[in-house]
């Protein structure tokens, strides 16, 4: 479907633009997110339900499904009690970030969710394929909701994680977290 982070952040952010015209390279709230995951022919998804204020266990802060039913594909995301406001937000675009995971990554039976549990429990290596697309949509949420040549661009300018963060109207905390020089790196470079 899409071969890297960035291919993936950018044609989010063309469904964005197409439909609401804003243009591509500004940040991403995760129901513009939930928009495009709807409106994107490549994924197969047909609707999606929120599910916010769950007690998820730990190291989780969210979780999604896919059902599939009579021909339909809908998608669940769970999030945490205990986020805050900006990590919920996190959360969510990276829940929705497996709207694209490849199919096989997917978790199909209770077997391998107990499985995937397990793995990110104990950081058991080597990871089976679920815990690394879970890993990939952390890069991947991180992209879609700034992405790194917007990034770059600010901090080349000299802007602070404070000014990048005012400026894109997303918390200091967060834009500290995706703007770091490894997580710009990791996002440029990896691959879905």
């Amino acid at each position: 479907m899409f071969e890297s982070f960035v291919e993936l952040s950018e044609h989010i952010h063309e469904l964005r633009a197409a439909r609401a015209g804003r243009s591509p390279g500004f940040a991403m709230k995760y129901n513009e997110v939930w928009q495009a995951a709807l409106d994107c022919p490549k994924n197969g998804i047909s609707k999606i339900y929120l599910y916010e204020d769950v007690k998820i266990p730990k190291p989780f802060s969210g979780m999604f499904f896919r059902l599939e039913s009579d021909g339909t594909n809908i998608g669940l995301v769970f999030v945490d009690e205990g986020l805050d406001g900006h990590w919920r937000e996190f959360a969510i675009v990276k829940e929705l970030m497996h709207c694209w995971s490849p199919g096989h990554t997917r978790v199909g039976t209770p077997a391998a969710a107990k499985d995937l549990v397990a793995a990110h429990v104990a950081a058991a290596t080597p990871y089976p394929a679920a815990v690394a697309a879970d890993n990939k949509a952390i890069l991947a949420a991180a992209e879609v909701i700034l992405p790194s040549y917007s990034a770059e661009r600010y901090l080349g300018l000299g802007k602070t994680f404070e000014q990048i963060a005012f400026e894109c109207g997303l918390d200091e905390g967060l834009v500290n977290f995706i703007c770091r020089h490894d997580m710009l790196q990791a996002r440029k470079n990896g691959h879905l």
